[in-house]
């Protein structure tokens, strides 16, 4: 289990080392890498401007069901990025929410 502070701090390295990389032509051009040309036509941090931030959707869930955040991934589906939280209640059961990254929307919930 990463704690924010971690993914935040892993984020900020990832962005020093490709800051430094040398400039390549992105898909669709006659020239690139084939990492680049495997990342389709929307630049991966172009997707992750537009996320709803966390603690906005943690916040929700706590309005909803008062608890504590467990832990949280991510997953891409059909196009669509999801927060998976892993949420504790105040009385312990453990739940599973499904939250459109892009709306803050929860789509599915577990437990």
């Amino acid at each position: 289990m990463k704690s924010p502070r971690a993914i935040l701090l892993t984020l900020a390295a990832a962005l020093v080392v490709t800051a430094n990389a040398p400039a390549q032509a992105w898909p669709g051009s006659d020239s690139g890498s084939r990492f680049e040309r495997d990342l389709g036509p929307r630049p991966v941090f172009q997707l992750a401007r537009n996320l709803v931030p966390l603690g906005e959707v943690l916040e929700a869930i706590n309005a909803l069901v008062p608890g504590s955040h467990l832990d949280t991934n991510t997953i891409y589906d059909n196009g669509t990025l999801y927060y998976i939280v892993r949420w504790q209640a105040a009385r312990g059961r453990i739940l599973i929410f499904r939250v459109n990254a892009e709306t803050g929307q929860i789509v599915g919930r577990q437990g």
